[in-house]
C-alpha cells in the first residue's frame, strides 16, 4: 500500500475519532442545560389567567367579539406572558401566570378551528 494512502487513511482515522469523542462530550453537557431550561419554562404554566380584550367604542384594539368558550376546551393563544411572580393575578388555584394581548397587533386565539384576531 502506497505511503500516501496510509497517511489519508490515518488522518481520517483521527479526525473521525476526535470528531466522535468531540460530539460525545457535547451531547452530554448540553442534554442536562436543555432539559432544565425546559423545565423552568413548564413550571409556570401550570396555573394561568387568559386576559382577552374585546373592541368597543372607546377602545378599537382588541377581539371583534367575545368568544365562546367551555370548561375543558382546547384553546391555542399567542400573545404576552407575563409569569406569576409579576403578574399580579390569582385565582381559585392561587397565583396565576397571565397571557395578555392575545389580538392584533401581538397576538392571536384559535377556538374550534376559527381564528380570532
Amino acid at each position: 500500500m502506497h505511503l500516501g494512502i496510509r497517511l489519508l487513511f490515518g488522518f481520517f482515522l483521527i479526525t473521525g475519532l476526535a470528531g466522535f469523542f468531540v460530539l460525545r462530550i457535547f451531547m452530554v453537557e448540553v442534554k442536562p442545560s436543555v432539559r432544565e431550561v425546559m423545565e423552568d419554562m413548564m413550571v409556570d404554566t401550570a396555573n394561568i389567567h387568559l386576559a382577552m380584550n374585546v373592541q368597543d367604542a372607546m377602545d378599537p384594539h382588541g377581539l371583534p367579539m367575545e368568544l365562546p368558550l367551555t370548561v375543558g376546551q382546547r384553546i391555542e393563544v399567542e400573545g404576552e406572558y407575563i409569569p406569576k411572580a409579576t403578574a399580579g393575578a390569582s385565582n381559585k388555584k392561587g397565583a396565576a401566570a397571565v397571557i395578555h394581548f392575545t389580538h392584533n397587533p401581538c397576538g392571536y386565539a384559535v377556538i374550534a378551528g376559527q381564528t380570532y384576531r
